[in-house]
């Protein structure tokens, strides 16, 4: 999509010294724990119109058949250097507040909630030590902190993606229509990505229990608040969800970086020639 090659590169991104966010990410974590992942054997076409129903072929269709009218360059540029601004300057904001609440350790100093009536109404497990606490229970606030980022993570990127294409549509025809590709394709393939992540959480809770089993905790180490920052299986295990969440975002985000890259090349392609050219 770039108007020749005397454009300037459209500017990415601070990620904070970290690469782009990669799909790969996340099959390898879960590969490092020994999960064996499952490989596709049909291609990615029929696997999509496997996951499609009609009435996604028939918005499709619509999608295809509106072709882009032609947009003066003036008329466009604005809008497209807008949209860019302000989809970076959110992206980036995003990022940066969830793994900031990726490592908020509240949830896991307090201890899992308890059944109504015992210890009063939610109120947190009293503080004991490890050695009195069964593995399920050890890895149950590690659990309940993934459980409630991941449904954080997954709401707030829905929202962005949701209010990119609203920027898109507004940046002219071309993007517009690529705003609707992708409002079709969100909606005929959220639920099963939704389903597909929510087993997640197992896996998380099985990495812990052999942690446990792998580092066992000495008799009278502390857990819960007394144990903060983490120690032994611990400290390993907080990593691991860290690591887990921050791939399960980078995966989310592909079809965002996807929309903001085409935003980039249109940004690119209204650039006026260097003096050097």
């Amino acid at each position: 999509m770039h108007a020749g090659g005397h454009q300037p590169a459209a500017p990415t991104p601070d990620w904070a010294g970290r690469t782009a966010p990669s799909a790969h990410n996340l099959p390898r974590l879960l590969a490092s724990w020994g999960t064996r992942l499952r490989t596709p054997r049909q291609p990615i076409t029929p696997r999509l119109a496997d996951a499609m129903g009609w009435m996604d072929a028939v918005a499709l269709a619509q999608v295809l058949a509106a072709r882009p009218a032609p947009t003066d360059a003036p008329d466009a540029e604005t809008p497209v250097l807008a949209a860019r601004r302000w989809a970076e300057a959110a992206l980036e904001r995003l990022v940066a507040e969830l793994h900031a609440a990726f490592a908020e350790p509240t949830l896991v100093q307090g201890g899992p909630p308890l059944p109504s009536g015992a210890f009063g109404r939610g109120r947190a497990i009293p503080v004991r030590s490890a050695g009195e606490l069964n593995p399920q229970d050890a890895v149950a606030p590690y659990r309940l902190h993934h459980a409630t980022q991941q449904r954080a993570l997954a709401s707030r990127v829905a929202t962005f993606r949701t209010r990119l294409r609203a920027q898109l549509s507004e940046a002219g025809p071309a993007l517009a229509q690529l705003a609707a590709f992708d409002a079709v394709f969100d909606r005929a393939l959220a639920e099963a990505e939704q389903q597909r992540l929510s087993g997640l959480s197992a896996l998380l809770v099985q990495r812990g229990l052999d942690l446990q089993a792998q580092q066992p905790s000495e008799p009278g180490e502390p857990a819960g608040a007394d144990a903060w920052p983490p120690v032994g299986w611990r400290a390993t295990f907080w990593a691991d969800v860290q690591r887990l969440l921050r791939a399960e975002l980078d995966l989310r985000l592909q079809p965002v970086l996807g929309l903001l890259e085409a935003l980039n090349e249109a940004a690119a392609a209204e650039a006026p020639p260097s003096d050097s050219d």
